[in-house]
Formats: structure tokens, sequence, C-alpha cells
């Protein structure tokens, strides 16, 4: 599974930039792109992990880079 299915058409290499209202926050960016609240189980925001059960609250500011993945299988 991927998240490139629910990037804004235009978007390569499973990358998008994105303009955000001021107070924008994690949670925003999944309403705005249709993902699934519990689906993002890794989310890295300027390259350090977010462990948080309040991510989705989490208040982005500009510049920010976020990354999401989706659950990893294995075995």
């Amino acid at each position: 599974m991927t998240f490139k299915q629910y990037l804004p058409e235009g978007s390569s290499e499973g990358k998008a930039k994105m303009s955000l209202d001021h107070g924008a926050t994690f949670g925003d960016i999944l309403k705005i792109l249709d993902i699934p609240i519990e689906l993002p189980k890794i989310v890295i925001i300027n390259g350090v992990i977010q462990i948080s059960d309040e991510i989705n609250a989490r208040v982005l500011i500009d510049g920010d880079i976020v990354s999401v993945f989706p659950p990893v299988g294995g075995g």
C-alpha cells in the first residue's frame, strides 16, 4: 500500500507541494487529501519521527516537510 493515489493531480514521485491556511494541522492534510485518519502509521515532520497520539492536532508552519507512511507488512 502507498498513499500515491491520494496525492493531488500533477504530483510526481510520491511528492506534492501544498499551500495551507495559517494554523493548519497535520490532520487538515489528511482531510484535504481524503486519507482515512487511521491509515498513517509513521509520520515524519522535518526529519523527526512523530510519536504522539495528538499528531493530527500538530500545527504546521511554513516550510515544514511532512512524510507519511502506511502500515508496513513483513514477516
